[in-house]
């Protein structure tokens, strides 16, 4: 089963949310690149994310935390403004980020850039490849190993980071699998 989106966070990312974009076709388009379900729901735009929200725990076929990521993933990844353009809307948004990060980590989850909503303490590329592997989608571990090798030159420490990840979900998986038959 898939984790859920805490009420919490529902509440709070969807006031946020509803506020930065405050409007309908901008919040119906985030909702569907995202992975929401459905069509758009009724309602202003607070109560349009809060629904939204709930549906994708509602349908088992939806990662909720994914669509969440998705979700906030352009608000959240905002770089805080220098202090020569601090401004209404600056602090606007600081504060908005502030009181989704305190709602996710009331309930042991993070934010992560790019999208990421993990429980705290976990890191999102490992997780992601256990869900791979678990799965058999070989295609997405590729997509991790081009990553890891794309970022080589400009960031190696992002490279090092990803590469150990890959091999910790690896083996982390292979441990599991034969201690549940008693391989191990």
């Amino acid at each position: 089963m898939n984790p859920q989106i805490p009420n919490s966070v529902i509440g709070a990312v969807a006031s946020v949310i509803a506020d930065h974009y405050y409007s309908h076709s901008k919040l119906d388009t985030l909702f569907m690149e995202s992975g929401a379900p459905g069509d758009a729901p009724e309602g202003n735009c607070e109560k349009k994310c809060s629904y939204w929200l709930k549906r994708c725990n509602e349908d088992p076929q939806t990662d909720a935390l994914e669509v969440l990521g998705a979700v906030i993933q352009e608000y959240m990844d905002q770089e805080p403004p220098s202090s020569l353009f601090d401004g209404p809307l600056s602090t606007k948004v600081t504060e908005g980020q502030a009181r989704i990060n305190a709602a996710l980590a009331k309930n042991q989850l993070v934010y992560r850039s790019n999208g990421y909503v993990t429980k705290a303490g976990s890191t999102p590329i490992t997780k992601t490849l256990e869900d791979y592997l678990r799965s058999g989608d070989f295609s997405s571990i590729e997509k991790e190993f081009e990553r890891a090798i794309e970022h080589i030159q400009s960031d190696p420490h992002a490279s090092v980071t990803a590469s150990c990840s890959i091999i910790e979900a690896t083996l982390k998986f292979y441990i599991e699998s034969f201690d549940e038959l008693g391989s191990v």
